[in-house]
């Protein structure tokens, strides 16, 4: 028979995180699903190291394809979380150029308005080149006009001091070489 305490509630919770990093650190390319607050981004998926580091997803295109969840999200229209929409649903896509020799993020596209939940790059990106990007919804209900936050990836302990600037909770994918 131990002495020990069982573990309960928020010990369960430190528990798994321990062990989940012990196994990312067992090994290297351990990596799970993001997550996310606002839109979850489908392609190229969002990943998350043990450790709470985005995984940078490696795109096949100058001029990738960007999808994520439609909104509203499937059920909650059932469970009555949203009001009827009156109106279409667009969204807003922007694509930053991550930091690099200390210089901040640029913004380097965005695209309001769009009609559907994916959106191909219509221009060449910069070839081998790390980028940040984020997406919201905007919508009418019966209640008014709606926008969603702009997604991020839910980093515990790290909370983006700006909607406008990419920090550290931004989606990150880099471009080919050629």
């Amino acid at each position: 028979m131990s002495d020990a305490a069982p573990v309960t509630g928020a010990g369960i919770g430190r528990l798994r995180t321990a062990v989940l990093g012990l196994c990312c650190l067992a090994a290297a390319a351990c990596s799970h699903e993001a997550t996310v607050y606002g839109l979850k981004p489908l392609q190229p998926e969002a990943r998350v190291t043990g450790g709470g580091e985005m995984v940078v997803a490696e795109v096949g295109s100058l001029r990738p394809m960007l999808a994520w969840t439609a909104q509203p999200v499937p059920g909650e229209r059932e469970r009555d979380l949203l009001p009827a929409l009156t109106g279409p649903v667009t969204y807003d896509l922007r694509i930053w150029r991550a930091a690099i020799a200390g210089r901040p993020p640029l913004l380097v596209y965005e695209r309001t308005g769009l009609t559907e939940p994916s959106h191909r790059i219509d221009r060449p990106l910069e070839p081998a080149t790390r980028y940040l990007w984020t997406v919201r919804a905007v919508f009418a209900t019966a209640d008014g006009p709606r926008i969603t936050v702009w997604s991020r990836p839910l980093v515990p302990g790290v909370l983006p001091r700006s909607n406008v600037v990419p920090e550290v909770g931004r989606f990150v994918f880099s471009t080919p070489a050629h």
